[in-house]
């Protein structure tokens, strides 16, 4: 299971080493706090290149939620090596 997992993220990269343009522009973006209810997590690359940039959003849930919204939602943005 780990493996699979392993797979799909990939390795842990720091934020300055995230390489493709898009990627770095978002990483950026999330470190200079200017977004609110929303930060910079994590970010990863794959042994394909492709890089995911880890995100925590907290969504404005109602009182009485349809669906099962948590006050805190883990969300990954992929990357294409040739985007």
């Amino acid at each position: 299971m780990l493996d699979k997992l392993h797979k799909l993220l990939g390795e842990s990269v720091e934020p300055e080493e995230v390489s493709i343009p898009k990627a770095r522009e978002l990483v950026q973006l999330l470190q200079e706090e200017v977004l609110s209810f929303v930060s910079f997590s994590n970010a990863t690359r794959r042994a394909d290149g492709w890089e995911l940039v880890q995100i925590e959003v907290e969504p404005e849930v109602p009182t009485v939620p349809v669906n099962a919204i948590r006050f805190s939602e883990s969300l990954a943005v992929e990357f294409d090596p040739a985007d």
